[in-house]
């Protein structure tokens, strides 16, 4: 039996760029999901994150979560071009594949990764990721992409609430430079296999 997209997303609380996230965790919005999804759409939405996954691109071409990979990985390259330029170190082994440019984001992000406050620094890339779901959005209000879009949403707001709401924001810097940690391992050890 088909699902009833219509009632589902109805049913589903709005989400605002800088509102409040309706659910705590990612795993209650799939509990709420289970129950009005199929086993396969909530497979595919079990994996839903805000790190690119090629997998699940590859597995959806020319849907919302390849256009969202093309889009995140190329932020990502873009913010490490920046770093790199910054720390004077060549960077492009690190690069991702990736063959979408958005040229209409570079005057954004040249301006983003030009202010000093990280905390600010992320809000902005948040706010852009959040104009680019808008964009995905397009045609899709009552289907399983538009399912897909505000999960990618709601993990926006997710990742905020617990970055910005719980600490005051103190601890913004202690994850960033944790995440970038890890963020440099994945590449280094991606680069050291091939």
């Amino acid at each position: 039996m088909a699902t009833n997209f219509f009632y589902f997303i109805s049913f589903l609380p709005s989400l605002e760029p800088k509102g409040p996230a309706p659910f705590k965790t990612y795993a209650e919005f799939l509990e709420c999901a289970s129950s009005h999804l199929s086993v396969q759409e909530m497979q595919i939405l079990s994996r839903v994150t805000l790190c690119p996954d090629a997998e699940a691109a590859e597995n959806d071409e020319g849907g919302v979560l390849y256009r969202w990979a093309g889009f995140e990985t190329y932020l990502r390259d873009f913010l490490l071009e920046a770093r790199g330029r910054k720390l004077k170190k060549d960077v492009n082994s690190y690069r991702r594949e990736n063959l979408d440019v958005y040229p209409g984001v570079i005057h954004r992000l040249e301006e983003i990764v030009g202010n000093t406050d990280i905390a600010e620094r992320e809000r902005a890339l948040d706010l852009l990721r959040w104009q680019q779901l808008d964009n995905l959005a397009a045609g899709h209000e009552f289907d399983f992409s538009a399912v897909l879009i505000y999960a990618l949403r709601l993990c926006i707001l997710i990742r905020h609430h617990s970055v910005y709401e719980k600490n005051d924001g103190s601890v913004m810097t202690k994850i960033l430079e944790s995440a970038v940690d890890a963020a440099i391992a994945v590449r280094v050890n991606e680069h050291a296999a091939q």
